[in-house]
């Protein structure tokens, strides 16, 4: 079962409702065929920079209620926060919190994926750092090959299954359709779940 803290791509209207392509995602993978609004905290439209009417029921709190709530239904859920982390707090925003409060809160580990390309190591080493800094434990990173015609020929992979904190759980080929059944086939979820334990 996967949860977002905040859904922020809803760009059309179907039926009466808000549609999300990107929460429609975690929902197809959860267990219970729970609707993508409760896999959700708050729904931010995407012309809307920071939540309006509402906003005062979103909160550090109300995310970790979400949470609590899927957790009584499965056996492990997910947390996605889509902001980089990169810039440190700056995802926070308007909301006061950011992901990585979100996981310090829960206690959860974090699993990192790399987007590989030029700059990767540093970049994923830095992300690390800044997560560690603020209490959070590394379980894994999974490299993401999203660069068209990028060749490691610098040795990143390498360089990262050495210096990353976590084991590597898999490695994503660029994939021409996103297909998240061709993509877990390249992650080993056995291991990822053994990681990811509290």
């Amino acid at each position: 079962m996967a949860m977002h803290d905040i859904e922020r791509r809803f760009s059309t209207r179907r039926d009466g409702a808000w549609h999300s392509d990107e929460m429609q995602r975690p929902a197809a993978v959860s267990a219970f065929g729970l609707p993508p609004r409760a896999l959700c905290a708050h729904r931010m439209l995407a012309a809307q920079p920071a939540p309006a009417a509402g906003a005062a029921r979103f909160s550090l709190d109300s995310v970790i209620d979400t949470f609590q709530v899927l957790s009584t239904w499965a056996d492990a859920v997910m947390v996605e926060d889509a902001p980089s982390l990169l810039a440190g707090r700056s995802g926070a925003g308007a909301r006061g919190f950011d992901g990585a409060d979100v996981a310090r809160e829960l206690k959860l580990p974090f699993l990192l994926v790399v987007p590989m390309g030029v700059g990767c190591v540093a970049a994923a080493l830095s992300c690390v750092r800044s997560l560690e800094a603020r209490g959070l434990q590394c379980a894994g990173w999974i490299a993401n090959h999203l660069e068209t015609g990028w060749v490691d020929e610098d040795g990143a992979a390498s360089a990262l299954s050495r210096a990353m904190p976590g084991p590597c759980l898999g490695s994503i080929p660029r994939l021409c359709e996103d297909t998240p059944a061709r993509a877990a086939r390249s992650i080993d979820v056995d291991r990822m779940m053994l990681a990811l334990a509290p």
